[in-house]
This record gives structure tokens, C-alpha cells and sequence, in this order.
């Protein structure tokens, strides 16, 4: 049983990328020789895109040509044309196709939506400028087009609220805003900031993901953590998850309900004071328990996942991964091992539904597979060249989706990437 060597999809400023429809803007009265600027609204552009533009052929003469278009804000476009005849012209409407040729401003496709049916999953990948963007696809990233330019840098998570995982929440950084769509991403509403927050970095659902509960925890690079009671169009602070950690990574519904529904969260003190901690909350996220910690002070969370066995693995920033089992004691922890020298960021774990457990390394880019519910990890293929792995979703027991990006290691342009990976079986003949 093994992993075919990753496809690399050329997405993301590594490929030009069609928008999905012609774009109408209204031109009107031109004097001879005369140049004009409009300004339509394209969903998913934003500041920093090369943009290259044409006309229908039909559209395309009486001396008119569109010039090209630059975005000039968040899903907005200025568009310049010219008359190049020897008298007045108007025009109207006119409609023209747009591609992405560039987006050197991207760098990391730091989410991945869950799987939702069609093919379909959405990417959040962030920027250095003031907006990230959404992108979507409908064939397991062969293509994928923008649909929002968040208000925000980046997407750290998407949750899926329901079972159809159309309705998605997106958690963002810089600053910390909620954005939500109920229609798999074609519309967004953005929520707003919460508090003074500048980095939200996960998200969870009572019962779980696509559980359709309603009530969701957030967690934050302050160490708080905030409660939707309403699907996440409102919310409360619950204040600090615990005292001495400034950075909730991740969480992660255990069970119950109400204000007796349980959750792990994984605390990382950035100060270096602290070593990895996991704390259990209840009671919305106002009552937190100390369980342990992991790996030692200057280190922090990186990958985390609860098996279906209910066994908790965390990867840790000192190349480890340590293990907690149920029902979640401190005495149940161990370290299972280093599990490569070069592998200081085992950052994302995904569990196919036969029971294999497959990690993505960061500062590799490798993938390691375990078909002993993580107990142990052998090294597979890795990811492209030089891209380190940022994020990982799971289709079914067959394929991978596999967000990376290179900003961290190897420094500007920054190109954020997709790789797939499928499962082959090789049978001795």
C-alpha cells in the first residue's frame, strides 16, 4: 500500500488564472483619440494581481480597444479603454474576459476547506499586502478561480457548520476577522473583528465539524477564546484559555453537549517561558482544566489531530510528536520520536478512512504515512522542490490535497502552491 508521487497543480501564480465569466463595464463617450478609465467589481482580485484582459471578437472593432485593467482594491478593477477612430464614439456596455497572469503578492495556501462533494474545496491562501484570497474549485484543483479577496491577510482555518459543508466558516489574521458562506463559497459575508484581535488561529463545532450544532469556539494569538452560540454570526469572549500562554493553536471537540460539551485546546507560549500546553474547556470555553505538557519551553504546537481510536497526536516544533490517549490524562502522554532530524514542523495530519494516518512535514516538504494508528511513521514522497506543506485534506481513502508554499523558506517571490496525491496499490505479479 503505498502513495503515488504527488501531481503538482499549477494554481496560484504558478499558471495564469481564468476568471470564471466575462466581465460587463459601461464606456461611454469617447473623443477621438481619447482614453477612459472605469471601475467594475470582479470578485477575487485584489491589489497586487497582473491582470491581463480581452474583447469578444464582436466587441473588438470600430477602433475601440480595451487597453487592460489593473485592480485598484479589494474585488475591484480599473479598467482603460481607448478610441483610436477620428470622431466621437459611445459605446455602452461592453463586456471583456479577465485572467490572473500573476500574483506575486501570494504566498502560502495556508487552509483547505473540507471536502465538499463535486470536487470541490476551497483554498485560503495568504499575502503580503492588506487582503488574502479564497480560492475555489470544482475538479479537485485541475483549475480554481478566486471567489474573495478576504478583508484580512489570511485564512487560518475553515470550518465546516453543516453536513452538506456548504456553509463554511473561514477564521483570519491581520487582523482577526470571521468571514462566512452558506453557498460554498461563491458569497461571503464578513462578520467583523473580534475584540482588538490581530490572528485567529482555529476553529471548532460542538460534535465536531459539519456537526450543524451552531455553537463554535475560536481561538486566538492572545490566548483567548471567543463563543458563537449562533453559527458564528455573533460573539462572546471567554477571556484567557490559561494563564502564562498567549497563542490558542488548536482545538478540538471530545464531546458532550451544551455547556457540558468538552474540547483540548493546544496552547503555545510565544515567549518561551512555557512549554506546549493542553488544556480541557468546557462550559461555552469559560471552565479550563490543565492536562500537561508537551516538548519543552521555546517549542510550540504545530500539527495536531484526533484519531478515530481517540487517540490525540501533536506534533511539535522540536521535530516530535507526542501522543495522548483517552480519556486524556497527563500520565497517558509519551513521545513517539523525532521522526527525521531535518523535520523540526510536523505541521498536518490527515486519517483516511481505512485508518491510515498521513503527515506533512514543513520544513522537509515530505509526506509520512502510519498504518499503525501513529505509532510510528515511514517516510514517503516529497512534495514538489522545496515547498514546505502547509495544509492537507483527505478524500475518502484515495486522495490527498496538499496546500504549500515557499515564503518561509526560501524568501520572495512567494509562491503558494497545490499538490495532489493519489493512492496506488502494487500487487507482485
Amino acid at each position: 500500500m503505498k502513495i503515488s508521487a504527488p501531481q503538482l497543480m499549477q494554481i496560484f501564480g504558478q499558471a495564469p488564472v481564468p476568471l470564471p465569466a466575462s466581465i460587463s463595464v459601461a464606456i461611454g463617450g469617447l473623443a477621438a483619440g481619447a482614453t477612459r478609465l472605469d471601475t467594475v467589481t470582479v470578485t477575487g482580485v485584489s491589489i497586487g494581481d497582473r491582470i491581463s484582459t480581452s474583447l469578444p471578437a464582436s466587441q473588438g472593432t470600430n477602433s475601440f480597444i480595451l487597453i487592460g485593467a489593473e485592480p485598484n482594491g479589494q474585488n475591484s478593477l480599473h479598467v482603460r479603454s481607448a478610441n483610436y477612430s477620428s470622431s466621437q464614439q459611445s459605446y455602452g456596455t461592453r463586456s471583456f474576459n479577465a485572467t490572473i497572469m500573476d500574483s506575486q503578492h501570494l504566498r502560502q495556501t495556508f487552509a483547505l476547506s473540507d471536502y465538499m462533494g463535486s470536487d470541490t474545496f476551497l483554498a485560503g491562501v495568504d499575502s503580503e499586502t492588506s487582503n488574502g484570497k479564497i480560492y475555489k474549485t470544482t475538479n479537485s484543483f485541475g483549475s480554481s478561480y478566486p471567489v474573495y479577496a478576504t478583508p484580512a491577510k489570511a485564512v487560518r482555518q475553515f470550518l465546516s457548520l453543516n453536513g452538506s459543508k456548504q456553509a463554511q466558516l473561514a477564521v483570519c489574521s491581520d487582523p482577526g476577522v470571521v468571514i462566512k458562506t452558506t453557498d460554498g463559497g461563491e458569497t461571503w459575508t464578513n462578520i467583523g473583528r473580534l475584540g482588538l484581535e490581530d490572528v485567529l488561529f482555529c476553529a471548532e463545532q460542538e460534535g465536531g465539524p459539519a456537526s450543524n450544532v451552531g455553537s463554535i469556539l475560536v481561538g486566538t494569538g492572545t490566548g483567548v477564546l471567543w463563543f458563537s452560540s449562533d453559527n458564528g454570526n455573533t460573539w462572546t469572549s471567554k477571556g484567557t484559555a490559561y494563564s502564562g500562554y498567549d497563542q490558542v493553536w488548536g482545538l478540538i471537540y471530545l464531546s458532550g453537549s451544551g455547556s457540558s460539551a468538552e474540547y483540548l485546546a493546544l496552547l503555545n507560549d510565544d515567549t518561551g517561558t512555557n512549554a506546549p500546553a493542553i488544556v480541557k474547556v468546557s462550559n461555552y470555553g469559560a471552565t479550563k482544566a490543565f492536562l500537561a505538557t508537551i516538548g519543552t519551553a521555546g517549542k510550540d504546537h504545530q500539527g495536531f489531530i484526533k484519531l478515530a481510536s481517540g487517540a490525540l497526536l501533536c506534533g511539535i516544533s522540536d521535530g516530535n510528536i507526542y501522543r495522548l490517549e483517552s480519556p486524556y490524562t497527563s500520565s497517558a502522554v509519551f513521545c513517539i520520536s523525532a521522526i527525521a532530524p531535518s523535520e523540526t514542523k510536523p505541521r498536518v495530519f490527515v486519517q483516511w478512512s481505512d485508518g491510515v494516518v498521513l503527515m506533512g512535514g514543513q520544513n522537509s516538504g515530505y509526506l509520512w504515512v502510519s498504518e499503525d494508528d501513529g505509532v510510528s511513521f515511514a517516510r514517503q514522497h516529497r512534495v514538489g522542490y522545496g515547498d514546505a506543506v502547509i495544509s492537507m485534506k483527505g478524500v475518502s481513502s484515495e486522495m490527498v490535497v496538499i496546500g504549500c508554499g515557499q515564503g518561509l523558506l526560501t524568501g520572495k517571490p512567494y509562491k503558494p502552491s497545490i499538490h495532489r496525491a493519489f493512492r496506488c496499490y502494487l500487487d507482485d505479479l
